[in-house]
């Protein structure tokens, strides 16, 4: 199930952790995750991320996958993603 419980767990984790290799893994998850969040709610069918509040599908956009938006919009959460993690640097 795809939901935000997890990535918010990963960042609680975070907040704790002291050693500067595990906090970088575990701000990627988190990173990573969410992103892959955000990119399922893309898409027409949108993704359940309030589970286990709602199970209604959020979709914040109507791109069909394996279109050229989609592969656009990839693109463009790469490049933020990337951007974010050289800007605000772990560690």
């Amino acid at each position: 199930m795809h939901s935000l419980v997890l990535p918010v767990l990963f960042f609680v984790g975070f907040l704790f952790l002291n050693e500067p290799i595990l906090k970088n893994a575990v701000l990627g998850l988190c990173v990573g995750y969410t992103s892959h969040l955000l990119a399922d709610c893309m898409t027409k069918q949108g993704c359940p991320v309030l589970y286990p509040i709602t199970m209604r599908n959020i979709s914040i956009s109507k791109i069909t996958t394996g279109t050229k938006k989609e592969y656009i919009a990839a693109g463009i959460l790469i490049v933020l993603v990337i951007g974010v993690s050289v800007l605000f640097p772990v560690g």
